[in-house]
């Protein structure tokens, strides 16, 4: 997505989100002979949905998201009034998992990010893009779908461009979850853009990494409706025909001028939208993986004899322990691989309707 000038704007994000670090829960870590704590930052939006979300950062994460801040203050600010916070300083002490001192620092953390607020509340536009980015506010868009968060999709209507790590924009998102409301306000916006017609075609015809598109979420769930919602799964597929209709006879144009290979498309699509296509379609469309009631279940796969033999450390000493401190949102399986080719054959032997939602 191409990023709007870099130019001075007045938005008030501190009355948009709140972000605070708990100073009651971090990971301690220790990860070849290195101790780290994982702190646990809490943020919240400040509409009437209240969509919140948790991350867990480490001390370098912060300090590489406040080099990038700097090196952006640098470059681009134009006020000379405009005063970038400063990183609390890490000092050095013996036991880095001193209760008094992890309290003081995520106090000073508190103190910071509420000062960085307000700074990219003026701040360049490359800037509050950092912040939004480095909270997860923009770039994680499925949270406010599952949430029915309209408020912040209508704020962040210059971030709905954006994709996920599985190439999912939010179209894929209000399809599968059903979100209707979503679908139609997500329409009103576009519609107020130039080349309207052309943005949604791009964005309803753009494909995950599973090849799904909005516009065969749609005309799958149109086929396979769930009966919780009547004719939901029908209304949206109608609210979005009529530009999937100008991006089909585009395609069938294009398919034309390449000697027929739109029909291999065509197969495709068929084969996916077949009855047992279900199985192959990722867990974040076929229900709402951040409801209370969702618990995710791993398979880690350990490897003793990968890079420096290493393996069993790194699990015992670092994904171990992070796993457990969330035992309350997840549950897991491991393979300790034997020999040779050992993960593979357990793969080929995993039954395709498994209740895994992850390998690691």
């Amino acid at each position: 997505m191409t990023q709007p000038e870099q130019e001075e704007k007045q938005v008030d994000i501190t009355s948009l989100i709140t972000i605070s670090f708990d100073d009651k829960k971090f990971v301690p870590i220790t990860y070849k002979k290195e101790l780290f704590a994982l702190y646990e930052v809490r943020v919240r939006c400040n509409t009437v949905q209240k969509t919140a979300w948790s991350l867990h950062l480490r001390y370098s994460d912060i300090e590489e998201f406040h080099a990038a801040l700097t090196v952006s203050h640098n470059k681009h600010s134009q006020n000379t009034n405009l005063i970038l916070p400063p990183l609390p300083p890490k000092r050095w002490q013996r036991n880095k998992f001193d209760t008094v001192l992890i309290t003081k620092r995520i106090q000073l953390f508190n103190v910071y990010v509420e000062r960085v607020c307000t700074y990219v509340c003026s701040a360049c536009v490359e800037a509050r893009h950092l912040f939004f980015n480095f909270f997860q506010i923009s770039n994680h868009l499925y949270k406010y779908v599952v949430n029915d968060d309209m408020e912040m999709v209508r704020v962040l209507r210059d971030y709905i461009h954006v994709v996920d790590d599985n190439r999912s924009n939010i179209f894929h998102y209000a399809v599968s979850q059903r979100a209707k409301n979503c679908v139609d306000v997500l329409l009103s916006l576009l519609q107020c853009e130039k080349d309207d017609h052309a943005t949604l075609r791009s964005l309803l015809t753009a494909k995950d990494q599973f090849q799904w598109t909005p516009l065969s979420l749609a005309k799958y769930f149109r086929q396979q409706p769930t009966g919780d919602d009547d004719g939901v799964e029908k209304d949206i597929y109608d609210a979005l025909q009529s530009y999937g209709d100008d991006a089909e006879e585009k395609d069938a144009h294009d398919g034309d001028n390449d000697n027929g290979d739109g029909d291999g498309d065509d197969d495709a699509e068929e084969k996916q939208l077949s009855a047992c296509v279900d199985p192959y379609m990722p867990v974040q469309y076929r229900r709402n993986i951040q409801s209370h009631d969702y618990r995710r279940k791993l398979w880690v796969i350990v490897n003793p004899s990968s890079g420096k033999s290493q393996g069993v450390s790194v699990w015992n000493d670092a994904v171990k322990p992070f796993l457990d401190y969330h035992t309350d949102t997840l549950s897991y399986d491991v393979l300790l691989t034997t020999h040779q080719f050992h993960a593979q054959q357990q793969c080929e032997q995993l039954a395709v309707n498994h209740d895994y939602t992850g390998i690691v």
